[in-house]
């Protein structure tokens, strides 16, 4: 009787043995591959993860600077030179002093109007909720009426 081996093996009933799967050995070496090849998505996957995060923090910062300066350049800095707000990312303080002395406003004719007109030098403090902090300069507009709207006529 010859000798058999490996897939030819008899087994109990005296039949040659037919392996059809994979060993153990087989299938530890494919997901040793498998896991080589899914080790560089995983680190782009964090990549992108880490991205995300700095987009987020980026449209948080300009949504809240983007309130800051629409907010700001509505006031009149002649009644309101100071002041203090909050956003759901950040606080935001600001401060103005005037930056020239103050000038009687012109009508778009040319003529005086009621109106005396400062412009100021306004520092914008944002902290924000993450711990980190910035400061914005811009120049912005205060105004007071000289006369009555009786006496201008």
């Amino acid at each position: 009787m010859g000798r058999l081996t490996g897939t030819h093996a008899p087994n109990l009933t005296g039949e040659p043995r037919r392996d059809a799967g994979f060993s153990v050995l087989e299938a530890l070496v494919a997901m040793a591959v498998l896991a080589g090849a899914l080790l560089p998505l995983l680190a782009l996957q964090g990549q992108f993860v880490r991205t995300t995060e700095a987009l987020e923090r980026s449209e948080q910062r300009l949504s809240v600077q983007d309130t800051a300066l629409a907010h700001i350049s509505a006031l009149n800095l002649n009644q309101t030179p100071s002041g203090e707000m909050t956003t759901p990312y950040a606080r935001v303080r600001w401060q103005s002093t005037p930056a020239a002395g103050p000038h009687m406003g012109r009508t778009a004719g040319g003529f005086p109007s009621r109106y005396e007109v400062t412009l100021y030098n306004v520092d914008i403090g944002i902290d924000y909720n993450s711990g980190a902090s910035e400061i914005l300069r811009l120049q912005g507009i205060g105004w007071r009426p000289t006369l009555s709207v009786f006496d201008a006529l």
